[in-house]
């Protein structure tokens, strides 16, 4: 069984995984596995960076390579959507599950909080991209 959290907070990233399970960035062109099986991880978002939060179940079904491969050229929602079709064709494909996030722009934080900021409070727009496979959103 995977689990996986990720809180934007302002122009950091914290995730934490536990059971199986991957966690990849894709920033420009680089793209990069930052998390296998259990741990965690905090760093910098830049607008543009996609994260994939992979299930256990998806990272026997692809390859770093493979699930690297299926970026090119393509934006986050075809790479939603490409990675359920090719996961159909896997034979241990069943039972996966990824979200697949983009990070944009970051705006001040609405509404004013109870707490008066010396400085705005900024979050990152989070560009929700979608789920492949079998995964359970609390959104």
């Amino acid at each position: 069984m995977t689990s996986l959290v990720c809180v934007p907070m302002g122009n950091i990233v914290y995730i934490v995984l536990s059971g199986a399970g991957e966690l990849y960035l894709r920033r420009g062109r680089q793209f990069a596995r930052l998390l296998h099986g259990a741990g965690s991880i905090s760093g910098e978002i830049q607008p543009g960076d996609t994260i994939i939060l992979a299930s256990g179940e998806f990272s026997r079904a692809l390859s770093q390579d493979e699930a690297g491969a299926v970026f090119d050229h393509l934006t986050p929602e075809e790479v939603a959507e490409r990675l359920t079709l090719i996961l159909h064709e896997k034979p241990y494909g069943e039972g996966s599950a990824a979200m697949v996030l983009q990070f944009g722009e970051m705006t001040e934080a609405s509404p004013e909080p109870v707490v008066p900021a010396k400085q705005p409070i900024f979050f990152p727009v989070l560009h929700y991209i979608g789920c492949v496979g079998t995964c359970r959103c609390l959104c």
